[in-house]
C-alpha cells in the first residue's frame, strides 16, 4: 500500500514537471532536444479467468469484463534529427498507468453477494523512433515504432475469503504510435494527440493460500494520449518578423494571454454519500441482520497544483497535476445492531488526481470545463465494541484501508487580475469506482467482511495560481 501511494503521488505530479523545461539552464546547442508530457486514457484488453477456481465459485461468471479503461501519465526527453530528407525524432518515455476490473457481482454460488477486484499497474521505460511523414501548414502527422520495458503490477482481492495476493512481472513490450503535433501555432508549448498501441503477453496474479491464481491473456493496450511538447531553447523570433505596429494591450490579452505555466493553491469542502451493507460471514450468515444504511462524510480540502495551458484565439487548453489533503468524515450505526453500538466510520486524508481542461477566453476572464482522474486514500472500519445492554458476547473489528481510483468532471472560472496573478472558483464531482471492503474477527462468526461504498462526491474550491 504504501509503494501505491507513491505512484498516485507520481502520477499526479510527474505529468506537468516539464513545464520548467524551458526556464532550466541548458547548453547553447541543446535546441534539438525537447522535453513531452502526455495524459494517457485508453482501453487495455486482458481477460482474467481463475486456473482453478475458488472455494465456492460456479464459473459461470468469473471472467472480468473486457475491455477496460486505463489511465495513466507519461514524460519523456527526445531529440530531432534527419534520416536522409526524413525529420526524425526519438523519444525516451516514462509512463505510469492503472486499470481496475469492474468487480464481479454473483462470481459465488448460494446467492452471495460478493466479487473480486483485479488492479493492473503498469511502469513502462520505452524507446520510440518516430518519423514525420505529412507536413501541413498548422503541424505535421508522424508514425513510428517502439520497445519498451513494462514493469506489472497485479493486486488481486477475492472479498468473500477475504484474501488478497500480489504479484509483479517484466515483460518485453513493442508499440505502435501515431499522432499530430500542432508546431503550426506555437513554437514554446506545442499541443499534441497520438494513438499507441502496446503489446505485453501474457500475465498472472500470485497464488493464493486455497490455490487458485488468476491467469490474464493477451495483454494489450489501445492509448489515446493528450499533452504537450517542450524545446528545451524556444526559437527566437527574427527581428523581420515583428510587427511594426504592437497590437493593443486588450487584443494581445484575448490572442494569448493564457498561453504558459502556471502553479497555485486551493482550498474548499467536500461531502460525500456513504453506504455500508452486507456485513457477514464467508457463508452469507450476516452478523446484524441483513440490511444497509447509508450516512455523510465531509471535511477540508486543500492542496498545490502545478500545469500549463495554451491558448489560441479564443480557445484555451490545458494539463495540469496536483495533489494535496481531502479530509472527509463521517460515521453511522448499524441500525440492525442490538444496543446499537456496532459503528461504521469512514475517512480519506490525501489524494492526486491529473486532469485536462478546456475552455473560453475573454480577455482574461476563462470558463472552463475539466476532465481528470484522481487516487483517493480511504479507510473504513466497521466495530462491534460490545459496550451497550442487551449486546451479549458478540464484538467485530473489521477494517480496509485502501487507495481507490476516480473520474473526475467539473467546471469552473477564473479571472486573472494581473500580469501574472488570477484566482476563480471550481466545482468538482468525483464518480468512484472502487468500493472498500473493511474484513476482521468476530467472537460470534470467525472471519466477517462488508461493502463501503461512495455514492456520490461533491467538492467545491477557490484558487490562487501565479503565472509564467
Amino acid at each position: 500500500m504504501a509503494a501505491f501511494r507513491a505512484y498516485a503521488v507520481w502520477l499526479a505530479l510527474a505529468l506537468p514537471a516539464p513545464c520548467l523545461a524551458q526556464d532550466l539552464p541548458t547548453p547553447a546547442d541543446a535546441s534539438d532536444w525537447f522535453v513531452r508530457t502526455r495524459a494517457i486514457v485508453g482501453l487495455s484488453h486482458a481477460p482474467g479467468d481463475f486456473d482453478t477456481l475458488p472455494p465456492g465459485a460456479t464459473g459461470s461468471d468469473q471472467t472480468s469484463y473486457q475491455p477496460q479503461e486505463y489511465f495513466g501519465a507519461g514524460v519523456g526527453l527526445g531529440r530531432t534529427f534527419s534520416l536522409g530528407a526524413v525529420p526524425m525524432r526519438a523519444v525516451l518515455d516514462g509512463s505510469l498507468n492503472f486499470r481496475h476490473d469492474t468487480d464481479m457481482d454473483a462470481l459465488f454460488g448460494g446467492g452471495l453477494s460478493t466479487d473480486y477486484q483485479a488492479n493492473l499497474r503498469t511502469w513502462d521505460i520505452r524507446l520510440t523512433l518516430l518519423a514525420d511523414i505529412l507536413q501541413f501548414g498548422w503541424g505535421r502527422f508522424y508514425a513510428g515504432g517502439g520497445i519498451g520495458a513494462a514493469l506489472v503490477e497485479t493486486d488481486v482481492d477475492i472479498a468473500d475469503s477475504p484474501a488478497s495476493v500480489e504479484n509483479s512481472e517484466w515483460k518485453a513490450s513493442p508499440s505502435f504510435e501515431a499522432g499530430i503535433v500542432f508546431d503550426g501555432f506555437s513554437r514554446r508549448i506545442i499541443p499534441e494527440v497520438s494513438y499507441r498501441f502496446r503489446w505485453i503477453g501474457d500475465l498472472e496474479s500470485g497464488r493464493f493460500p486455497t490455490g487458485e491464481k488468476l491467469i490474464y491473456e493477451n495483454f494489450h493496450v489501445h492509448d489515446l494520449m493528450f499533452g504537450f511538447t517542450i524545446p528545451l531553447q524556444a526559437e527566437p523570433i527574427a527581428a523581420s518578423a515583428l510587427p511594426l505596429v504592437a497590437p493593443t494591450p486588450a487584443l494581445a490579452a484575448s490572442e494569448g494571454f493564457w498561453t504558459g505555466f502556471h502553479i497555485g493553491a486551493f482550498g474548499g469542502w467536500g461531502i460525500a454519500d456513504v453506504t455500508a451493507a452486507g456485513l457477514a460471514d464467508g457463508g452469507g450468515t450476516p452478523y446484524n441482520a441483513a440490511n444497509s444504511y447509508s450516512f455523510d462524510a465531509d471535511g477540508l480540502l486543500a492542496g498545490g497544483e502545478i500545469g500549463l495551458d495554451w491558448q489560441w484565439n479564443w480557445l484555451v487548453l490545458g494539463l495540469a497535476g496536483e495533489a494535496g489533503y481531502l479530509g472527509l468524515d463521517g460515521s453511522a450505526v448499524d441500525p440492525a445492531s442490538s444496543g446499537g453500538d456496532t459503528e461504521t466510520s469512514f475517512e480519506t486524508d490525501w489524494y492526486g488526481a491529473i486532469s485536462a481542461r478546456g475552455g473560453i477566453a475573454l480577455n482574461r476572464f476563462l470558463i472552463y470545463g475539466r476532465l481528470g482522474v484522481a487516487f483517493l486514500n480511504a479507510e473504513a472500519r466497521t466495530v462491534d465494541a460490545c459496550t451497550t445492554a442487551p449486546c451479549g458476547a458478540a464484538t467485530v473489528d473489521a477494517s480496509d484501508d485502501e487507495v481507490l481510483f476516480a473520474m473526475m468532471p467539473g467546471a469552473g472560472v477564473e479571472f486573472a487580475f494581473s500580469d501574472r496573478w488570477s484566482f476563480g472558483a471550481e466545482y468538482r464531482y468525483l464518480r468512484v469506482f472502487d468500493d472498500l471492503w473493511p474484513s476482521g474477527p468476530s467472537s460470534s462468526l470467525g472471519e466477517v467482511a462488508q461493502s463501503v461504498e461512495i455514492d456520490r462526491l461533491h467538492t467545491v474550491r477557490g484558487t490562487i495560481n501565479y503565472r509564467w
